[in-house]
């Protein structure tokens, strides 16, 4: 079974939430349901796919708690490290890249780094690129909670998001 867990806060119309509209977007793309989990504090889907099982994750709540909600989900689907796909916003890359990768988290993002704490980190990296000419203006802390302007969220759904969910299907596919 993969993983595929979408970061996120109590916002989800902040930057920080990009991961998350990333999962639910996959998640309307395959026709998959995101109930919550109580125990583990997230919405999961769960899919079978040519490729083999699919866990989509939505944590709910605070970005600190991410980690917790990694935990369980990893505890609770005898999942590890090497099966998850953590989907999360990088304010320090420009607005739109698409970056999939094994290298280790480098990021102050809150909710990656309690996953990195809990898991020691997971098998690959989607970073969604968040930045904008603003973002020098308010620290990255506070940036990244700034919502997308109208064409900002147009682009993002146009564009960003289903690059990043053909991403999401080469992790699913061929474990990059």
């Amino acid at each position: 079974m993969k993983c595929v867990f979408g970061v996120t806060g109590c916002d989800a119309s902040a930057r920080y939430a990009t991961g998350r509209r990333a999962v639910e977007a996959l998640a309307r793309e395959l026709n998959v349901t995101l109930q919550f989990n109580a125990t583990i504090g997230a919405r999961v889907g769960r899919i079978t796919l040519s490729s083999g099982e699919l866990l989509l994750v939505i944590p709910e709540g605070e970005l600190a708690q991410n980690g917790n909600v990694w935990a369980a989900m990893a505890n609770q689907y005898a999942l590890q490290p090497t099966d998850t796909l953590v989907v999360y916003d990088e304010v320090d890359m420009p607005f739109g890249l698409v970056d999939l990768s094994r290298r280790p988290v480098t990021t102050a993002q809150p909710g990656v780094v309690s996953i990195a704490q809990q898991a020691n980190t997971p098998a690959a990296y989607l970073r969604i690129g968040t930045q904008s000419t603003i973002q020098g203006c308010l620290p990255d802390d506070i940036f990244s909670s700034v919502p997308f302007s109208a064409s900002g969220v147009a682009e993002l759904e146009a564009d960003i998001i289903p690059r990043a969910i053909d991403a999401i299907h080469e992790f699913v596919t061929h474990s990059v």
